[in-house]
């Protein structure tokens, strides 16, 4: 064993990709970073690391490279998210299950008195986060489930009425759209959002008896792997 071997056994290090991660200065330095990943990932299993672990690895990479781009846009582009706003992770990253070739899943939730001059600021980040993110190493939804889609983006109130108008009518693309939007969690911003939605669901669902039968029989359309 000499210096090499264990420089390049460091670099595999989950440990020193995330001081690499946390110190990097610009969105080309995560890029790089970004291709160790699967090398990360090789090493860890090699350790025996087991699936769970290591999708929860994954996404915890991923959670990282966003919140350090969403630093650097800030610092060095002059691009935040307004204070009354938060910036959502959906689908496989907001259960933090992702797999290596995992894609953009994300929306955003902002006060219902945010002034207008906010909203373009909403509409600015996120644009600007999910190129960064594809930038890095992260593609794009190929159904455009991103906070970039004014589809993907509004308001408390909004997201309420919409996430009602799922519940009450779980057919078709309505029980589609919830099923991606139901494993949410703040990634950045104010999370009291998050806690207002999810308090939400909890009482429209015991509300409607047969929301559930209709979320069972989506959920076997599916067969697992």
């Amino acid at each position: 064993v000499n210096a090499t071997d264990l420089l390049s056994q460091q670099t595999r290090s989950p440990i020193y990709l995330n001081q690499e991660m946390e110190a990097a200065d610009s969105i080309e330095e995560l890029q790089e970073i970004n291709t160790r990943i699967l090398d990360m990932v090789r090493s860890a299993m090699e350790t025996g690391a087991d699936t769970r672990s290591l999708v929860h690895l994954i996404a915890h990479f991923n959670d990282g490279f966003t919140r350090r781009i969403i630093t650097l846009m800030e610092e060095l582009e002059g691009i935040s998210l307004p204070a009354k706003a938060a910036y959502l992770a959906l689908g496989s990253e907001g259960r933090g299950e992702q797999t290596l070739r995992t894609d953009q899943d994300s929306a955003m939730v902002y006060a219902d008195d945010i002034s207008s001059a906010e909203l373009d600021e909403c509409s600015r980040f996120a644009d600007r986060l999910v190129d960064a993110l594809e930038f890095v190493g992260i593609p794009r939804c190929p159904g455009n489930t991103m906070a970039s889609n004014p589809q993907w983006r509004h308001s408390l109130t909004e997201w309420q009425q919409i996430l009602e108008q799922w519940i009450f009518v779980p057919k078709g693309e309505n029980m589609v759209n919830f099923g991606m939007f139901q494993d949410f969690r703040t990634i950045h911003g104010d999370d009291s959002l998050e806690s207002t939605l999810h308090e939400f669901i909890y009482a429209s669902t015991q509300k409607n008896n047969l929301f559930f039968p209709y979320v069972a029989k989506n959920i076997l359309r599916f067969p697992a792997p």
